[in-house]
């Protein structure tokens, strides 16, 4: 994982920071996502993620709620991974797809080299 900085514990979560300023806090069953600049914050209750897709060329992620809402984010795929652990629980690991430059999916689990 290249979440270099992790954050001490709060107040019974996990909070992370990526090399590019974003900020994860984990707490609930809730991932709260700060970005970087004007103090933007987007909380997501794992219950509501539909699935997780990490955009290789383009090198997005892209969070599915049920209610048919998608949020965008520019990561590494580390950063997704990272993400998805949070987001999905373990028996859901087939909703975390990987999205590869020449158009397939997969699971984004699987050895994709």
């Amino acid at each position: 994982m290249s979440f270099g900085s992790a954050c001490s514990r709060a107040a019974g979560g996990r909070c992370w920071s990526d090399d590019a300023g974003l900020k994860l806090l984990v707490r609930d069953e809730k991932v709260m996502i700060e970005l970087p600049g004007p103090g933007l914050e987007v909380i997501v209750q794992q219950g509501g993620v539909a699935q997780v897709i990490f955009f290789e060329d383009s090198e997005m992620l892209e969070i599915c709620l049920k209610q048919g809402s998608r949020i965008s984010l520019h990561c590494t795929f580390e950063t997704a991974q990272c993400l998805a652990v949070e987001l999905l629980p373990e028996v859901r690991d087939h909703a975390f797809l990987f999205h590869a430059r020449n158009g397939d999916r997969y699971c984004a689990w699987d050895d994709l080299r």
